[in-house]
């Protein structure tokens, strides 16, 4: 979790793939991981990440974000 105004880091071991918030009201993500609240809420954070195959790998974190 994460309060309103305030970051937190999320880590990907493997480079190359994309960050997406599901809803940037609630928080936003940098292509570096870092997560910042803007408002109160629930928001899925998803790391995508195109495999060797040509194939799509992706990961997801629900984070909730405190006033």
């Amino acid at each position: 979790s994460v309060c309103v105004g305030h970051t937190i880091n999320l880590n990907e071991t493997t480079s190359g793939g994309s960050w997406l918030s599901n809803n940037s009201g609630i928080a936003t993500i940098s292509s570096g991981g870092l997560v910042t609240g803007i408002s109160a809420g629930t928001v899925r954070i998803s790391y995508t990440l195109i495999n060797a195959a040509g194939c799509s790998d992706s990961v997801s974190k629900t984070i909730v974000v405190s006033a």
